[in-house]
């Protein structure tokens, strides 16, 4: 019981991220072919995939939380050589459709998650979203 208890305040308190070891050792191919799958069969919505110029590889996708989509989540898939990130950053959004606008809710990213270009690709999901989703196919 205590070890649970430990596992939780190290999880809630940690500060830093740990890192599970990939699918198959060094093969980020796999790895991004493998969360490609599993995101989907999960009913989530890969926005997209990049590699930093740090070397790490992120999946930006779409989380399903309401089916009208006013609240939309952009979360993310990060991995590397050296494995698969447990915390990463997230973005969260409200679709105002009276409004036609899309709203910046929240942005959640560990400090150690900061100047690796994250901030840039999660973006970049967002307009493609915006390209993709909410843009009324008439204009």
């Amino acid at each position: 019981m205590v070890d649970i208890f430990k596992e939780m305040l190290e999880d809630i308190f940690s500060g830093q991220s740990k890192k599970y070891p990939l699918q198959k050792k060094k093969d980020t191919a796999f790895e991004l072919s493998y969360w490609l799958k599993e995101l989907s069969a999960l009913g989530n919505e890969a926005i997209l995939s990049e590699t930093t110029s740090k070397g790490d590889n992120i999946i930006v996708y779409r989380q399903r939380m309401d089916e009208d989509g006013v609240n939309i989540a952009l979360r993310s898939k990060i991995f590397s050589v050296e494995g698969n990130e447990s915390i990463t950053p997230s973005m969260y959004l409200i679709y105002k459709k009276k409004y036609e606008i899309l709203e910046i809710a929240d942005i959640r990213m560990e400090d150690s998650d900061t100047n690796r270009g994250y901030g840039s690709i999660f973006m970049k999901a967002m307009f493609l979203l915006i390209e993709r989703s909410l843009i009324p196919s008439n204009m």
